[in-house]
């Protein structure tokens, strides 16, 4: 594998098609519960579009990358290998996937024209580079054991805290290039392998969607309130400001119902929803299933007033959501 080696530190999850679980991303991840890498595997257009957070916005350099002629802001380089690594949770920085023959933009990022799918499209997703799908691969997470040293911890030539790493090929340190050769071999004999499938899998894989998680937790949130008692009707129209209708007695229940890919309690309330929560707020529910794909263990809140503005307080334990307003209103689990 001759061509031009770029890497990229992503944050680390398990799809990359979409909102979802996300950990290890930086302080901007941390703060907001996503990050643009989150797309970096879904399949649009027949293409895959990739995201790195780098320092300023700034992007990748091609004139470091490439060498030769000076470019300008927004040229493509083409043909480069794109490799993703990622610090996996209890193991430390590890490959997750690439692309070959990609194109990388020099020095900015271009924003998906694609449009929202299953409402996940929240606000404009950049990417720095794309490729073809057929050239995208993404690894299963018990594949993803091939270990990227860290420079502070290695020293000199490895990724250190920059998110855009630009390896020398030409190194004269020899730990550098066994590493390079290392990973590159990797590459190659894992795609020669199993090209064909964005999952490095010989069997297809289905990627568990927002839609599927949206659709279990209303299955969730139905069982639940069936067994104690309620009558539970669907909610009225498209866009009515709740998902379920709860009658028991004089008792009714207002619900909206969240599925969640992962465990990071980030959701949103539509600004239906939120006015709705307002003017109904003794008998509103939000019902939140976290690991929507393997859990039915349903999180219950009740809206409070304090201050002027509105929390989430969990009816059975000791989580508070605060509720910070834009269009709608984005939620964050408080620590």
């Amino acid at each position: 594998m001759n061509a031009p080696l770029l890497l990229c530190r992503v944050g680390y999850m398990t799809a990359y098609d979409g909102i979802g679980h996300i950990v290890n991303g930086g302080a901007e991840i941390e703060r907001l519960g996503m990050g643009g890498e989150m797309w970096n595997f879904r399949v649009e257009n027949r293409r895959c579009y990739g995201y790195a957070m780098s320092v300023g916005f700034s992007g990748v350099n091609l004139n470091r990358l490439l060498g030769g002629v000076a470019r300008s802001r927004g040229d493509k380089g083409t043909g480069i290998d794109v490799i993703f690594f990622a610090t996996k949770p209890g193991v430390g920085q590890v490959v997750i996937g690439w692309y070959l023959n990609a194109t990388v933009f020099h020095t900015k990022y271009y924003v998906r024209k694609k449009a929202p799918v299953d409402g996940d499209r929240a606000k404009k997703i950049h990417y720095l580079c794309r490729a073809d799908a057929r050239d995208a691969f993404l690894l299963a997470e018990e594949d993803r054991t091939f270990r990227v040293p860290y420079a502070p911890a290695h020293g000199r030539g490895f990724p250190g805290m920059s998110n855009i790493f630009y390896p020398d090929l030409d190194s004269d340190q020899p730990e550098v290039m066994r590493f390079l050769g290392d990973l590159q071999d990797y590459v190659r004999t894992n795609t020669k392998a199993r090209r064909g499938n964005i999952f490095l899998r010989r069997r297809p894989i289905t990627v568990f969607s927002h839609a599927d998680a949206k659709r279990n937790a209303l299955n969730a949130a139905e069982s639940h309130l069936t067994a104690i008692g309620y009558d539970v009707y669907p909610g009225t129209g498209d866009n009515c400001g709740w998902d379920l209708e709860a009658l028991r007695g004089e008792e009714r229940l207002l619900v909206s119902v969240k599925g969640l890919v992962g465990n990071t309690m980030n959701f949103e309330l539509t600004s239906t929803e939120f006015a709705e929560m307002q003017r109904n707020e003794v008998n509103y529910r939000v019902f939140v299933l976290p690991r929507a794909q393997d859990s039915t263990e349903l999180q219950v809140y009740l809206p409070l007033k304090a201050d002027g503005e509105f929390e989430l307080i969990q009816e059975d334990g000791d989580n508070r959501i605060r509720l910070f307003l834009r269009i709608a209103a984005r939620a964050f689990l408080l620590e």
